[in-house]
C-alpha cells in the first residue's frame, strides 16, 4: 500500500504453492486475501505443478497479466550444496524476461 498507493499502482500477488488444495491453507489464504486485497491490490494464490519449474508459472502469468515491473521474493535459506550446484529461479528469470525485475531476500 505505502509503495502503490501513491502511483495509484494495480498490484498483482501471486504466491505459488503446492499444497494450496489443503483444507488448511484455503483457509489461511482466504483470511490473507480479505485482510490485504483492495481496488488496487489483488491477491492470489495458484497451484504449484510439480511437472514443471515456477519459472514456467511465472512466465505463463506474465504473458496474461503484462506487468511494467515483477518482483520477487525470495528465501535464501538453502544449502551450501543447493547454493552452489541448483540454479536460482530468481536468476533463470532474469534472463527470459523484458519486465524489469527486483528481487528482494525474505527473511
Amino acid at each position: 500500500g505505502k509503495f502503490a498507493n501513491p502511483l495509484k499502482a494495480k498490484i498483482e500477488v501471486i504466491h505459488y504453492d503446492y499444497l494450496i488444495h489443503l483444507e488448511d491453507y484455503k483457509t489461511k489464504f482466504g483470511k490473507i486475501q480479505s485482510k490485504y486485497s483492495s481496488e488496487n491490490i489483488t491477491l492470489q494464490f495458484k497451484k504449484l505443478d510439480i511437472e514443471y519449474p515456477l519459472t514456467h508459472h511465472i512466465q505463463r502469468d506474465i504473458k496474461k497479466s503484462k506487468p511494467t515491473l515483477m518482483v520477487l521474493f525470495t528465501k535464501q535459506n538453502r544449502s551450501w550444496f543447493d547454493r552452489l550446484f541448483l540454479s536460482s529461479q530468481a536468476a533463470d528469470l532474469s534472463f527470459d524476461t523484458k519486465i524489469p525485475m527486483l528481487v528482494f531476500r525474505k527473511t
